[in-house]
């Protein structure tokens, strides 16, 4: 499997000596060099087959983008399994032993496992055939008790997923790398729908894009999450506020 792959901007050191400070003797982890979104030319990006319309991501959304996209391709090239996560992740000291019996599972079982989600919106998932639900959280209550939720011993399911806002860690195989290339490349307008809300969201990150291909995926979440993200929109490189 190897150590999972950091993605964090070199203009935002910070962010990646915090996220060293919360994970050291958690995880083995190797920083990947993210794709900074203000350097990149983006008629340069529609000629190379990338990008349909150039206006449809910030510059931050789109150097997300590409960083994941970056990380799909080695994992198809390496022809295993990889774990991917943003620099704001936070793991449960529990997800390795976890990580290690999914990686006893043959690989053609899954294409993606994701291990936490944007905790201040919804997550859609099955707990069983035709079974589906929604789940939210209280962001505020649980960054107030991140240390409590690390002390505490947990043996998540593995849900069939739906939607779930955000991409801050997950595991994907080498089919899973290509499903999603397939899927959200190249960047375009598309809509997802997430219940209860009425109206669909359009494809605004990498997030909504990998939401898009999640119902055409062997895709799966966590619950509880084994890797949790303050989601903080004050310092955010990706949200626009």
């Amino acid at each position: 499997m190897g150590p999972v792959r950091v993605i964090s901007l070199n203009r935002t050191p910070e962010r990646w000596t915090a996220f060293q400070d919360r994970n050291r003797g958690v995880v083995a982890f190797e920083r990947a060099r993210a794709v900074d979104g203000r350097a990149l030319d983006r008629a340069e990006l529609v000629r190379a087959g990338l990008l349909a319309d150039p206006a449809l991501y910030s510059d931050g959304a789109l150097g997300c983008a590409l960083s994941h996209l970056a990380l799909w391709r080695a994992c198809l090239a390496s022809s295993a399994p990889m774990t991917i996560c943003e620099d704001d992740a936070v793991f449960h000291p529990d997800f390795p032993a976890h990580l290690e019996s999914l990686c006893r599972t043959s690989s053609d079982q899954f294409d993606l496992v994701l291990w936490g989600w944007n905790l201040d919106s919804v997550l859609q998932a099955d707990l069983a055939p035709d079974l589906p639900f929604a789940s939210t959280f209280d962001p505020a209550a649980l960054r107030r008790s991140v240390e409590a939720w690390r002390a505490a011993p947990l043996d998540p399911l593995l849900l069939r997923l739906r939607r779930a806002f955000g991409s801050p860690g997950y595991t994907v195989t080498p089919r899973g790398a290509r499903r999603l290339i397939e899927y959200c490349i190249p960047i375009r307008e598309l809509s997802v729908r997430f219940a209860p809300f009425r109206k669909p969201f359009p494809n605004t990150g990498v997030d909504l894009a990998m939401n898009a291909a999640y119902d055409q995926l062997d895709a799966y979440v966590s619950f509880p999450p084994l890797l949790i993200t303050p989601n903080d929109r004050a310092v955010s490189t990706v949200q626009v506020r």
